[in-house]
């Protein structure tokens, strides 16, 4: 099934943005294996700069009760079209919201490590759930490109700080694809 890109969204950091803005990209040259022709054909918006975050907690880790860790939870994130409005949120599910009430939840098929060892992994989703008429309305996968910083905190996670949480700033590009015809 051929996809086409339906909406960019911008996950950027107020404090990493560059002059303002970060980029909202639906021309994507290179970067993940799971990329597209298509996408590299799309065009290239640019959005306004949102104090997107990925919240983690310290806890114990999976399998290992004795050790902590910090822990992923959510990203709180507001993507922005180009001209800054918000056009959705972005939290655990992974799930994307439009302001339009239309929804996708996405599932991980392929990842690969982040540009740089502060960054998050570059993912592949496949639509598990999508909900509603509008612009999520037929999405079949989210790409997520292009990111920057968003691992786990540097602080100490021990017995004094279990339980509390860390935010931690990102940029992330989502391009999003639905069945074409």
């Amino acid at each position: 099934m051929k996809a086409k890109c339906v909406a960019g969204c911008a996950l950027c950091s107020a404090w990493l943005a560059l002059g303002g803005l970060c980029n909202v990209v639906r021309k994507v040259y290179g970067g993940h294996s799971g990329e597209s022709a298509t996408a590299r054909r799309s065009s290239r918006l640019i959005g306004g700069a949102r104090p997107d975050v990925r919240i983690y907690e310290c806890s114990a880790k999976i399998g290992d009760s004795h050790s902590l860790a910090w822990r992923f939870r959510a990203p709180e994130a507001t993507p922005a079209d180009r001209a800054g409005h918000v056009i959705g949120k972005h939290y655990a599910g992974p799930t994307r919201e439009s302001v339009d009430g239309s929804t996708v939840v996405g599932k991980v098929k392929e990842h690969e490590p982040g540009p740089d060892p502060g960054a998050i992994a570059r993912l592949l989703l496949t639509s598990k759930t999508v909900n509603g008429p509008g612009t999520f309305a037929g999405a079949t996968s989210v790409q997520r490109v292009h990111t920057m910083g968003g691992t786990a905190p540097t602080a100490t996670c021990d017995a004094s700080t279990i339980g509390q949480f860390g935010r931690v700033p990102y940029i992330a590009t989502c391009i999003f694809y639905h069945a074409k015809g």
